[in-house]
């Protein structure tokens, strides 16, 4: 059912203006076959904008296809170019809030990479809830410093304690996030704590029509005007808000009590409704010019790979469907051998490059590109790369 109104401010002056139809409803579960991979269950997308709040959503997000479990597997950390980040962003916090000696909560802490650095860096008390944690493969639990919690966080987890309570890449999959945020509002029983939430820059997908970074999975998209009018609504003081790794990732700072020191004005907004009037016709246009770049790949027999298994890549196959590509490349190991969700492409590891001689690498992120540039040259692999 289409939904009518703002999840963030409960308007209903919405508007439509971009839709994809029939794409998998996850991205990176690990699939075992190209059968299950080519028949997985899809949904559509019909992203609206809040006219009130700046808040964009899919309108026709059905929570009922989510299976976050232990089959979900979207670890970055097998990148030195994300580890590097991600160090970077603990020593940060670490040192921006004194995090020595504190107790902390991760929400949506995959498999605890983030906390571990809090917890090696700070000598810190870290507590992290994922329903798709496994411990086989995910940072050791250490009695009285590390914990995992295999639920999704609720009000049930009050009783945990929180100087630092961080959120990185998980707001955008809560359907209901005005009640999400509330809840973590009234949760934590420290209101010195501090609150901090990671998530992706839509600003960005707007203005780069990145439209592969729309897919089913993301129910929620969130710019600086939309992130602040959340948390500010919900009664948290909004301290900053900032981007980072190439403006590709959005961050909140706030408290739980006081009033927030930041302002949103109607410019703001007014600029926001700009890029999303233009968004509809320019994406079509990106698409329609890979489609043809696909096809002179397919005339001339090239031999093409995507590399990386995100839902990025998911998002870019499933939109254009290019018969030309046959593998997909991933350096996380657990992803190797599994199939692409909607295509059915197998994931390979960049060794399968040596004996494949692809003619064409495509890279769905450029923050990767002189990583994946050193990885082809380590293994002699000489190939057109390209960025999207």
């Amino acid at each position: 059912m289409e939904q009518k109104t703002c999840w963030c401010c409960g308007s209903k002056k919405i508007k439509t203006f971009y839709e994809v139809k029939k794409v998998p409803v996850h991205s990176v579960l690990c699939i075992a076959t190209k059968k299950e991979a080519i028949s997985f269950r899809t949904g559509d997308i019909k992203l609206a904008f809040c006219k009130d709040c700046g808040f964009v959503f899919n309108a026709l997000f059905d929570i009922r296809n989510n299976e976050y479990s232990e089959k979900y597997e979207a670890t970055q950390s097998f990148s030195p170019t994300f580890n590097k980040f991600n160090e970077k962003l603990a020593r940060n916090m670490i040192e921006k809030f004194d995090l020595h000696n504190k107790d902390i909560i991760e929400i949506g802490c995959g498999h605890g990479e983030f906390l571990k650095l809090l917890v090696d860096i700070g000598n810190n008390r870290c507590v992290g809830f994922d329903p798709a944690y496994r411990s086989d493969v995910g940072a050791p639990a250490v009695r009285g410093k590390l914990e995992f919690v295999k639920e999704l966080f609720s009000e049930k987890h009050k009783d945990y304690k929180a100087d630092f309570v961080c959120c990185k890449m998980t707001l955008e999959h809560i359907q209901d996030v005005y009640d999400f945020v509330s809840t973590v509002k009234k949760s934590v029983k420290n209101k010195d704590a501090v609150i901090f939430f990671q998530i992706p820059n839509f600003e960005t997908i707007l203005k780069d029509l990145v439209f592969w970074d729309v897919y089913y999975e993301h129910s929620s998209y969130f710019t600086k005007a939309s992130l602040f009018n959340l948390f500010n609504k919900a009664g948290f003081s909004v301290k900053s808000i900032w981007t980072d790794f190439d403006d590709q990732y959005l961050m909140i700072e706030a408290g739980l009590k006081g009033k927030s020191t930041l302002k949103i004005s109607a410019k703001d907004l007014a600029y926001l409704e700009s890029l999303v009037d233009k968004f509809k016709v320019r994406a079509e246009n990106k698409i329609a010019e890979w489609g043809k770049r696909f096809a002179s790949y397919k005339k001339f027999n090239k031999k093409v790979v995507v590399w990386s298994s995100s839902s990025k890549a998911v998002s870019f196959l499933t939109a254009l469907k290019p018969s030309v590509v046959e593998y997909v490349i991933d350096i996380n190991p657990r992803r190797q051998g599994f199939f692409m969700a909607g295509t059915g492409q197998e994931i390979m590891s960049p060794e399968f490059l040596k004996k494949y001689k692809p003619d064409v690498v495509i890279i769905m992120n450029p923050i990767y590109l002189e990583e994946i540039k050193k990885m082809l040259s380590d293994i002699n692999v000489n190939t057109e790369i390209i960025t999207v």
